[in-house]
């Protein structure tokens, strides 16, 4: 799974590392992926956009944040 994040409305991606952060419950199931990224290489602006690409279509997205400061 790979994701990227634009500050100009989609016209330039940086990509984001994801790393596992553990399950939803327990010790199985849903898996909680977080990451960051270092947009300041960008064209300026705030129209916030993200994409999520998958190599081979098996994964299932049950919830996104996008967070900036």
């Amino acid at each position: 799974l790979v994701a990227k994040v634009s500050r100009d409305g989609g016209t330039t991606y940086t990509s984001i590392t994801l790393e596992d952060a553990g399950y939803v419950t327990g010790s199985s199931g849903q898996r909680i992926l977080t990451g960051s990224a270092t947009i300041s290489g960008q064209p300026s602006g705030t129209t916030m956009k993200y994409k999520l690409e998958s190599a081979n279509n098996v994964h299932r997205i049950h919830g996104v944040s996008l967070q900036w400061a």
